[in-house]
């Protein structure tokens, strides 16, 4: 698989993610107490010391980019997912960017800098769920990336009319995620996840079995 593109942009978000963080380690004192979670009201409802709200996001940036660059060398169906290269950037790249955004938060909170933090993250979230949506249609069957259920991983129509199916799923989540982040409304930014994931799991667990039983050609159900 062609690592560069994904590898490039990732390596740019950790040397600015890393040199932020670093800036703002000198700058902020070490016994210090900093926010690094909020409730849906957008306040911080628990703070940390230092090393929690400062390195911990940056190390899990280090632990996705390395996750994501050792799963095509362990993948049985290698050549599948080198044709979804496409997808699994997209997919690369939204998560990293994502991860590194809530760093940017954690680290202007630090600062006293106030912000919309439930409008923020609902909003990120949802924008992650999108690009998702779109790459989903466009990954090969594999056993590390996409939707793996005991029938995807077995017929190759349950596994492209799954993902096909769930590419719009993604993105009508994501859609919904945003407009609940929009609106303003803690108990939508609460709901529209639950309903969300429900739908998702479920709607796409049962689909793909559908489908499964219509192909004459699929193989025996796998374990996911």
């Amino acid at each position: 698989m062609n690592y560069k593109p994904g590898l490039l942009t990732s390596l740019f978000v950790v040397v600015l993610t890393w040199a932020a963080t670093a800036l703002a380690w000198v700058r902020l004192p070490a016994g210090g107490s900093y926010p690094v979670h909020w409730g849906l009201s957008g306040t911080a409802d628990r703070y940390g010391g230092k090393f929690e709200a400062m390195a911990l996001v940056p190390l899990i940036i280090l632990a996705v980019v390395g996750l994501f660059l050792v799963m095509p060398r362990i993948e049985p169906r290698r050549l599948h997912l080198e044709e979804s290269a496409a997808a699994y950037t997209a997919v690369w790249v939204g998560v990293v960017t994502l991860l590194a955004a809530v760093q940017g938060a954690i680290l202007l909170s630090a600062f006293g800098v106030i912000l919309e933090t439930g409008f923020l993250i609902s909003a990120g979230v949802g924008a992650l769920l999108i690009v998702v949506g779109l790459a989903m249609p466009h990954v090969r069957s594999n056993f590390l990336f996409g939707i793996r259920t005991p029938w995807t991983l077995t017929s190759e129509r349950s596994w492209r009319l799954t993902h096909r199916l769930g590419g719009w799923l993604f993105a009508g989540f994501g859609l919904a995620l945003i407009g609940a982040a929009l609106a303003g409304s803690p108990m939508a930014m609460l709901w529209v996840p639950m309903t969300g994931v429900v739908v998702l799991v479920l709607g796409l667990f049962v689909y793909s079995y559908l489908i499964w039983r219509t192909d004459d050609r699929h193989g025996p159900p796998m374990a996911a």
